[in-house]
């Protein structure tokens, strides 16, 4: 028996051995590539063909409005159904179908219609129209049921604008008004906020503070901010939660933590799988990353179903790393925002103009920055202001540039023309300093410019 054992064994591994080994490799390599971060496996996910709820919402509304033509509030009710459709989609169709809803709303009732008053700030604020959306704000205030929300709004616009100062102003009203025993009136009556009121608006407030402390470079303050958030938005609708978890997902990509911006972008999308912004963000990510064969394919498969300035921005600067020609991408990008429907977009022109680099664009970049610099002193703004007047040479604008970002703190960005100024100016351990700081805050905060500090650390050391 024994001898008989030994044979037998012997003939089964030449043969099913073999087998045996190769299926355990397999298993193998199908559990690594499980455990693997997201981020490092690819990103495959696009917006999702599957009916949007909201399609439903406005379905129904419609039929309500075919019964009840005159119907102000329905007529409202409308007219946020596409505005929530707008900023999924980023679509400029949407935001003229809800402008023009909520349009129809005030001939119907001018007087305490303040959630028309509130769509109509919201689309002038997607459009840029800043002005405009201040005085939809002031007309929507007058309607005490909907105060919380137009300080919201107005925190929103404040920051959109970089008036850093006035957002503080307004979170702490934002803040100091849930301290009051009564918060609202309805119909010329007070009544105190119920406790799931009160907690929404609770968490609204704790995450504009986040937001602002994340816009001045905060970072750490931001995450504890958003830490005490979290659990008031556990019963919240799925546009807060998505929003808030969007805004996580910015703030680890900021920081260089792929991983964890990879996870809150999937919960984001999980949530409204047809969110733009957060596919655009996904793009951001593999954008740092470098991992420009992985950006190139899902820019051009966002591109089949959602044409953006900025999904062409990126698929040209992917096609620029693979040694691509991109001069049809970067065409097809500012062919789009030549038309009124791209409103809104013009940060995303000067951005591909910058790309493509040529004489022609570098002037028409600047005369874009100057204007909207004459609208908005945010962040991005005094960036593309910083890096064009870099490229044109021009050291003084570019100083000024630089101070006017003072307000928004140590940005990786920031830190890195801080870096590039002093190189001009032939200060190059006020350079290197910078360099460590700028990656200190982020070791991938841009493909190029990354490398571009650590190069010049490597070589000054």
């Amino acid at each position: 028996m024994k001898t008989k054992f030994r044979v037998w064994t012997a003939d089964w591994s030449r043969s099913q051995w073999i087998l045996i080994g190769l299926l355990l490799i397999g298993i193998l390599i199908c559990l690594a590539v499980l455990a693997r971060p997201v981020w490092q496996i690819g990103l495959t996910r696009t917006p999702s063909q599957s009916p949007d709820p909201r399609d439903q919402v406005i379905q129904a509304t419609r039929e309500q409005l075919a019964l009840n033509p005159d119907n102000y509030l329905l007529q409202a009710q409308l007219a946020e159904a596409y505005l929530h459709k707008a900023r999924l989609s980023g679509q400029n169709a949407w935001y003229l179908l809800a402008e023009q809803q909520a349009q129809k709303s005030l001939q119907q009732a001018s007087q305490n219609n303040g959630p028309a008053f509130l769509v109509l700030a919201a689309v002038a604020m997607a459009q840029h129209q800043f002005e405009n959306a201040e005085t939809w704000l002031e007309k929507a205030a007058r309607d005490a049921t909907v105060l919380p929300n137009v300080r919201a709004a107005s925190f929103d616009l404040a920051l959109a604008q970089g008036h850093l100062k006035d957002a503080q102003q307004i979170l702490r009203a934002m803040q100091s008004a849930l301290k009051q025993p009564i918060f609202r009136i309805n119909k010329g009556r007070p009544y105190a906020l119920s406790d799931s009121e009160k907690q929404a608006y609770q968490a609204d407030a704790q995450v504009r503070a986040g937001l602002l402390a994340q816009t001045q470079g905060q970072f750490k303050q931001a995450e504890v901010a958003y830490a005490q958030a979290r659990p008031l938005l556990q019963a919240s609708s799925k546009d807060l939660q998505a929003w808030f978890y969007h805004l996580l997902a910015l703030l680890k990509l900021e920081q260089g933590e792929f991983v964890a911006a990879e996870t809150y972008l999937h919960l984001v999308l999980d949530l409204l799988p047809t969110y733009l912004p957060a596919h655009l963000s996904q793009l951001d990510l593999l954008w740092q990353q470098s991992r420009w064969q992985d950006l190139l394919e899902q820019a051009r498969r966002l591109n089949q179903q959602e044409q953006h300035p900025v999904i062409f921005l990126r698929q040209a600067q992917a096609e620029q790393a693979l040694g691509e020609a991109n001069t049809a991408t970067i065409s097809s990008g500012l062919a789009q925002l030549t038309n009124a429907s791209a409103t809104g977009h013009v940060r995303d022109q000067i951005q591909l103009l910058l790309l493509r680099g040529e004489a022609v664009d570098l002037t028409l970049a600047k005369e874009l920055v100057q204007q909207e610099q004459a609208l908005r002193q945010d962040l991005v703004t005094g960036l593309l202001a910083t890096e064009l007047s870099f490229r044109l040479k021009q050291w003084p604008e570019m100083a000024k540039a630089l101070q006017s970002l003072a307000p928004f703190g140590k940005h990786a960005s920031i830190l890195y023309w801080q870096a590039r100024l002093a190189e001009a100016q032939q200060k190059p351990e006020q350079a290197a300093e910078y360099y460590r700081q700028a990656l200190a805050i982020n070791l991938y905060f841009h493909p190029l410019w990354a490398a571009q500090a650590q190069h010049f650390l490597k070589v000054s050391l």
